[in-house]
């Protein structure tokens, strides 16, 4: 993402330097703009988790949609699902059913 932002910026600039006038100034602050954000989104952050817990069929996987996105930098949170990861170390689909030893 920073990198497409950041190219952007440069054929914006490139634009905003070939016009005149007041398009020369739109296009200097939106090539500006796409400089900021390329420069935001290689930002360090601190590290955050986030666990959601519940029972089956309470909307867990629902809410955690619905926050990952304004979560943490963009693009937003990473959703893990631990039911799907177990499942991957045992080597089944996400829709078998695993023995509670599992």
């Amino acid at each position: 993402m920073a990198t497409r932002a950041a190219v952007r910026a440069h054929v914006t600039a490139t634009q905003a330097s070939e016009a005149e006038g007041e398009l020369q100034v739109d296009l200097t602050a939106e090539a500006r703009s796409y400089y900021d954000l390329a420069l935001a989104l290689l930002g360090r952050q601190q590290p955050r988790l986030v666990a959601i817990g519940g029972l089956s069929g309470s909307g867990k996987s629902t809410l955690a949609d619905a926050l990952a996105p304004n979560l943490g930098a963009a693009p937003g949170a990473r959703i893990i699902e631990s039911d799907r990861l177990r499942k991957g170390l045992h080597d089944v689909p996400p829709e078998t059913r695993l023995p509670p030893a599992a």
